[in-house]
């Protein structure tokens, strides 16, 4: 609770909605990271069968639409298989690049915080009578500062966190969509190793 009133305390206005466009590019980034590893599936049920999509025309002529060798005297299934690797290899390069953009701006966006608190800081100091500078000791001025930078480090890494929750309950309810059975199971292994993990430390 501590450390949640001090970040929000050094939070602006303008920093909350700087916040939400992170979360929101995060979204995205994890989106296409989840279709990206969606597509694989369709593509496997394609090569073992080729009429799997043949009661969803619609999705099957916007899949053979996408596909840059259309124009190709091949098989439908051909197409089909092109078409879903152009959007899975147009997801991959969309999503690396969106993912150094968010890692940019999330470096960006936590230098800016710690900049101006810095500025607001010295302005501070330079306000203070010169009478009154003397007594402060520049060790305390030190650690002042370090103590700003180790708050700002610490929202940076709740940042980080927060996207590596979401794209694990993003993979997560993906797989149980996909697989219920092998997904619980999977989570139940995961689960009940981590409990066991906990313990023995505690021990």
């Amino acid at each position: 609770m501590k450390i949640y009133n001090q970040i929000k305390y050094f939070l602006e206005a303008h920093d909350y909605i700087n916040i939400t466009i992170f979360i929101a590019l995060t979204v995205l980034s994890i989106f296409l990271d989840v279709l990206s590893i969606g597509i694989i599936f369709p593509i496997m049920n394609i090569i073992f069968n080729e009429n799997i999509l043949a009661n969803y025309k619609l999705i099957e002529n916007f899949i053979i639409f996408i596909s840059p060798f259309k124009f190709l005297n091949e098989t439908r299934n051909f197409h089909l298989i092109s078409g879903l690797l152009t959007i899975f290899i147009s997801s991959i390069i969309f999503k690396n690049i969106l993912v150094l953009y968010v890692a940019y701006f999330k470096a960006n966006f936590t230098y800016k915080i710690l900049l101006r608190l810095k500025k607001k800081f010295l302005i501070k100091i330079i306000k203070i009578p010169f009478y009154e500078i003397t007594k402060l000791k520049a060790t305390d001025i030190m650690r002042f500062l370090e103590e700003m930078s180790g708050i700002v480090t610490i929202f940076e890494q709740l940042l980080i966190l927060f996207v590596e929750l979401l794209l694990l309950v993003s993979i997560i309810i993906f797989l149980l969509i996909f697989d219920t059975n092998t997904s619980l199971i999977l989570v139940v292994t995961v689960l009940f190793f981590f409990i066991c993990l906990n313990f023995a430390h505690e021990e």
